[in-house]
């Protein structure tokens, strides 16, 4: 089968999520003699290895205002028409609603092929990146200001400065877009599609609640079980864990508070922050102001094939993301024995299953989160206890498992 997939935003080199569950799929497709062609955004000073049944076209593009990481491509259709002529796909799977999915869904109806779309990513959570304050970049002036005064404390002008940001009409219309209006917006996207998959039961209700017309189907974007051994043992002080995009929507802030907390009785205790993005500078501000430099560890971005080995060194993985359509960093932490603390939101507790896997907390809840720690703290054969249940939970996502349901979901289509 000959298989077009197209990606808005990010894309190799970048590593997230939606990159992580793409090269898996397309890793075992390919493995199963289909043929595919990619279709990604440009990245300065990147070359694609050429790789059997795959070819990769790459489209100009810029980084967003308030996202540098985020790449949007230039549309230009003629190019995407091209490449679809040539090429000849059974199936078109587009994997973000932006620029190049557009140019999809246009060829897939001029050229009547088949077009099917995952949906990675909670939008109304990245209202955050189009808020004036973001756009005008007022936090990172801001920002600066604090790090040149010597003697003069400017959270206060900062707080003002924000008061009055978010009093203003144009912050009152960004309001405006709730959740509900950004998924009917995002919804008239997916609705052209002929089916539209989501990675977890909560998503696709979520979906079909606020206006998706077009066919659903649930299906994990795995993980490779094998690379994630579970852990031989436990640390008798669990330290605790943190992987993934460091962005403001992530709610990493939330676990820090968690974390001062935490460290007030137990000053030893030890929080990991693994991964890069747009809200780091912020955080380890936040972590100066609430001395927990010794507390708290920032490693920076981490090469995936390093990162089996950082989840079997701490014992507690922790999120207080609200966003996670299904949070693959949770089930490869689950699949190294890891119990997870975590927000019951969204997809989240389809695999953090409360007091067997983990604990499940109230959104933004750093009061909450710090309990849980300190009860795993108190009761480290908990710990032990809940990583096996957590092993087995994971499993349940093996990425083979995943991709051959895919694969059986496309052959469908393409009848």
């Amino acid at each position: 089968m000959k298989l077009l997939m197209v990606v808005d935003g990010t894309y190799l080199p970048k590593m997230d999520g939606i990159v992580v569950s793409i090269t898996n799929a397309v890793k075992y497709l390919t493995e199963n003699g289909h043929e595919i062609v990619i279709v990604a955004p440009k990245y300065k000073d990147y070359e694609d290895e050429k790789q059997k049944n795959i070819t990769i076209y790459r489209f100009k593009s810029f980084s967003a205002p308030s996202y540098p990481e985020v790449r949007i491509p230039i549309p230009n259709l003629r190019k995407f028409r091209k490449i679809v002529k040539a090429f000849h796909p059974d199936i078109i799977h587009t994997h973000t609603p932006a620029t190049l999915g557009i140019m999809a869904l246009i060829c897939a109806r001029q050229y009547n092929i088949p077009i099917i779309s995952t949906y990675h990513t909670s939008f109304p959570d990245m209202l955050v990146y189009i808020s004036p304050i973001k756009l005008l970049k007022l936090d990172k002036v801001l920002d600066k200001l604090s790090d040149k005064s010597g003697k003069i404390d400017l959270v206060e002008v900062q707080n003002k400065v924000k008061e009055f940001v978010m009093k203003s009409k144009i912050t009152q219309k960004h309001e405006e877009l709730s959740r509900k209006t950004v998924l009917k917006i995002t919804n008239q996207f997916y609705n052209r599609h002929d089916l539209v998959i989501a990675p977890s039961k909560r998503i696709e209700q979520d979906l079909l609640t606020h206006d998706l017309k077009a066919k659903t189907v649930v299906i994990s974007n795995g993980i490779h079980i094998d690379k994630f051994t579970k852990k031989k043992s436990y640390n008798k002080f669990p330290r605790f864990l943190h992987v993934g995009r460091v962005a403001f929507e992530k709610k990493i802030d939330v676990v820090i508070d968690a974390m001062n907390i935490v460290s007030k009785r137990y000053p030893k205790s030890i929080l990991t922050i693994t991964g890069d993005g747009p809200a780091l500078t912020s955080l380890k501000k936040q972590v100066v102001k609430s001395s927990l430099r010794k507390n708290i560890i920032f490693t920076g971005f981490i090469q995936r094939d390093k990162l089996p080995k950082i989840y079997r060194d701490h014992d507690v993985f922790i999120t207080a993301s609200e966003m996670e359509t299904q949070g693959l960093v949770l089930l490869e932490a689950m699949a190294s024995g890891l119990p997870v603390i975590g927000v019951d939101v969204l997809a989240i507790p389809e695999v953090v299953h409360d007091n067997k896997t983990g604990y499940l907390v109230e959104k933004r809840d750093s009061v909450e989160i710090a309990k849980k720690m300190i009860e795993l703290i108190h009761n480290p054969e908990l710990v032990e206890k809940m990583g096996k249940n957590a092993r087995k939970k994971s499993e349940e996502h093996d990425v083979n498992l995943c991709a051959k349901k895919l694969e059986k979901t496309y052959f469908l289509l393409k009848k």
